[in-house]
């Protein structure tokens, strides 16, 4: 799904690259101290909620890869 020109351009006056770095850092974090032994509860319903939250912090990361390299692209031109 592309993004609309307009909003990518507002996206990356408010954002440079060291800001989108600064985020995904934030993220990767997160994920990573989700993905801890000391985060398994051996409930099935939390290790689903560990599980979709996870998912979804890898699904934050793709959204800002993707947002970058629209942004590039949108710079080329």
């Amino acid at each position: 799904m592309k993004t609309d020109i307009a909003d990518l351009a507002l996206i990356a006056m408010v954002i440079n690259e060291h800001g989108f770095n600064l985020i995904e850092s934030i993220i990767r974090k997160q994920l990573a101290s989700m993905n801890d032994l000391e985060n398994i509860s051996g409930n099935s319903f939390m290790d689903g909620v560990l599980k979709g939250q996870s998912t979804g912090r890898k699904m934050d990361l793709l959204l800002f890869e993707n947002l970058r390299n629209e942004i590039k692209e949108l710079n080329k031109d």
